[in-house]
């Protein structure tokens, strides 16, 4: 995951720095909060939202203010009871979404699997580790012998 992480940081920041590449540094604080605040495929849900149970602030809700239908909650005890409530329900979404996820994955890798079969007395390669640089055919016997 974090060679992912890093593969999508890098690509992100090739569009940002200066021909010189020596700006990099200052444009990692924006690019995690987009990436931070940017849905994700597999959970449904961005990194804020399953962290803190709501969506980031970004500066143009700051310009040109919240969305409608956006309410503040003063409540303090109001708000701890809305965040579990919201922190209950992005959980779940991101479990059931990475489940979907995961299986089409598996899908996916699945696609060039190619089931094999042997019988009896065929021909093998046999991996061995302490003989793992040697390669010899041994043939395919179903019986447990020791070694």
């Amino acid at each position: 995951m974090v060679e992912r992480f890093n593969q999508t940081l890098q690509s992100i920041l090739r569009l940002f720095v200066n021909e010189h590449r020596n700006d990099w540094d200052d444009h990692i604080p924006f690019i995690n909060m987009a990436y931070r605040a940017t849905q994700h495929a597999s959970t449904k849900c961005s990194p804020n939202l399953l962290m803190f149970g709501h969506e980031l602030r970004c500066p143009i809700d700051v310009m040109f203010g919240l969305p409608q239908g956006y309410k503040s909650i003063p409540c303090p005890i109001a708000y701890v009871e809305w965040v579990q409530e919201a922190l209950r329900n992005a959980f779940q979404l991101a479990h059931t979404q990475s489940g979907l996820s995961a299986n089409r994955q598996k899908e996916n890798y699945d696609k060039n699997l190619k089931i094999r079969s042997f019988e009896e007395n065929s021909f093998v390669w046999r991996w061995y580790p302490p003989e793992a640089n040697k390669k010899a055919w041994i043939r395919l016997d179903w019986s447990i012998q020791s070694y």
